[in-house]
């Protein structure tokens, strides 16, 4: 259903610290296939470009190189019709709910003007049916209890849960989810993973959920895939068991090995991952080669300064250049 192709994302840095213009590069050479009511999920530490990626998907960010094919359509170069169709059928969750409504708007304003847009000239009965209909799907009943409140009347939970009734609305294929229930209580987090489950298994909706939390990456796209980024890279992509229980990449070891793990007897048959500093590289001066290199114990000269070519193992797509040193995870 849509495919990333090649996708390149750079910001020019201008200023009065700069002498001369400088880019940093965010996202690199970054291919990715979303299957039709497939969940993926996406994750890596703070600043590795999960969001920028949601944020190209759905259209928001017009990347600096490469295509975005929605069935077989650049999605840049399709007629405008067409373009509004993409922007219905890819809709966006995003981490903060409060700032993603409307503050002077109750949540009644809010569902009808995405419903008018999804439905043109639809009649107020039949606009209160699909109203009653979203908000039921997405839990929010009695409905008389939230539609006229505003969004400050909320708790953080309902107010996700309302995104998700607004993303609904126009009928989508595909939802980027940028972390949402980061924001929320973790008593209520288990309630939003099974929404979202339970949208992708009734209404076929395939999903790109963004997370740093690997538990609840594990959680949402269990027969699913998760891709591995670090500093714009797809470091492991495959089956999420295979990725996480099976890490190849030194990078993926070291993040589940960051994990806290209660029982110490397994911990020990992991061991910890000799990170060398806690420094990344800076995205104005990367090379060619690896991001992860300089922190890298398997490094060698050549990952900094040669393209590094992807391996496939057991099914997953692994970039790294000694992956015959790395130890194997059994």
């Amino acid at each position: 259903m849509l495919e990333l192709k090649n996708i390149n994302m750079s910001f020019a840095l201008k200023g009065k610290f700069f002498q001369t213009e400088k880019r940093a590069v965010v996202i690199r050479d970054f291919d990715l296939t979303i299957g039709d009511d497939e969940i993926i999920a996406v994750v890596g530490e703070s600043g590795c470009g999960k969001t920028t990626i949601g944020k190209i998907v759905t259209g928001l960010l017009a990347p600096t190189s490469g295509e975005v094919l929605f069935n077989g359509e650049n999605i840049r170069r399709t007629k405008r019709n067409n373009k509004s169709d993409y922007r219905r059928n890819v809709q966006f969750i995003q981490q903060d709910s409060y700032a993603a409504l409307n503050p002077v708007k109750t949540i009644h304003q809010s569902l009808c003007a995405a419903i008018e847009i999804a439905e043109k000239g639809i009649s107020k009965e039949k606009k209160q049916q699909r109203l009653e209909e979203l908000m039921g799907f997405v839990g929010l009943t009695p409905i008389e209890h939230f539609v006229f409140k505003y969004p400050h009347q909320l708790s953080g939970g309902q107010r996700q849960r309302v995104l998700m009734a607004r993303a609904l609305a126009l009928n989508p294929k595909l939802i980027v989810a940028d972390e949402p229930v980061s924001m929320i209580d973790v008593s209520l987090r288990i309630a939003i993973l099974k929404l979202i489950e339970k949208l992708n298994r009734e209404l076929k909706i395939a999903f790109i959920y963004i997370t740093h939390d690997l538990a609840t990456a594990k959680y949402i796209a269990d027969k699913g895939r998760i891709c591995v980024m670090y500093l714009g890279d797809i470091v492991e992509l495959g089956n999420i068991d295979e990725v996480l229980f099976h890490p190849k990449h030194p990078y993926t070891q070291a993040l589940v090995t960051a994990v806290p793990v209660p029982d110490p007897s397994y911990r020990g048959t992991r061991g910890e991952i000799p990170v060398k500093g806690m420094e990344m590289t800076k995205l104005t001066e990367r090379g060619r080669g690896c991001s992860f290199a300089p922190r890298c114990p398997y490094a060698t000269e050549e990952c900094s300064q040669e393209d590094i070519p992807y391996v496939e193992i057991n099914g997953v797509k692994v970039k790294c250049r000694n992956i015959e040193e790395v130890p194997v995870w059994t």
